[in-house]
């Protein structure tokens, strides 16, 4: 749909420049800080679609990488079907993998997204086909 593009798309791309990641960023070994401002970081999560990414944010200027996830939000995207899914490791219909890019590295996305909000049980989720999380808006 080109057409629904600015003129001038191109010029205003600024590819993300992913660098070993932060420490509270783990199990992720890469990511790209957004903003250059550490409010937003991009984390590598293929499989559903190739170059798929996630987006870990601060919602609180006090939020804390290497904390409990008070203050940070994971915008999961497509990565996961259900929030409930995603923190509880519980796998797709069999019937969604056959559309997947990879379903092997989806897998792999999960499992680190899980482990990251294993790590940081008060961060908030959204994805695409869920209601966010109540506490969380």
């Amino acid at each position: 749909m080109p057409e629904l593009l600015p003129d001038d798309f191109e010029a205003r791309l600024h590819p993300l420049d992913f660098q070993p990641a932060p420490p509270g960023l783990s199990p992720f070994a890469v990511a790209a800080d957004v903003f250059g401002d550490g409010s937003a970081y991009a984390v590598k999560v293929p499989g559903h679609a190739a170059g798929m990414i996630a987006l870990i944010v601060r919602t609180t200027p006090e939020a804390v990488l290497d904390g409990d996830g008070a203050g940070l939000m994971l915008l999961a995207a497509d990565a996961a079907w259900s929030v409930r899914g995603l923190r509880e490791g519980l796998e797709v219909h069999p019937l969604a993998r056959v559309i997947f890019d990879d379903a092997a590295a989806e897998r792999r996305s999960a499992e680190q997204l899980r482990q990251w909000l294993l790590a940081h049980p008060r961060a908030g989720v959204f994805v695409s086909h869920d209601a966010p999380e109540a506490g969380h808006v």
